[in-house]
């Protein structure tokens, strides 16, 4: 990741840092978000019946 972020501010021609916890917090926020609003539809599309489901809009 440090490799990364250095070989990045080189190409820039600037001083950039990334942090490590920065990234890994930035992927397990989306990872949370995408679970969530994928789970709850789908949670609530399982409740439903297929004719109902059909029906609903």
């Amino acid at each position: 990741m440090q490799l990364a972020s250095h070989v990045s501010s080189i190409l820039a021609g600037s001083n950039i840092f990334i942090y490590p916890a920065t990234v890994f917090v930035a992927l397990g926020f989306s990872a949370l978000v995408g679970v969530v609003f994928g789970v709850w539809p789908a949670r609530t599309a399982a409740k439903l019946g297929p004719v109902d489901a059909l029906r609903f809009e």
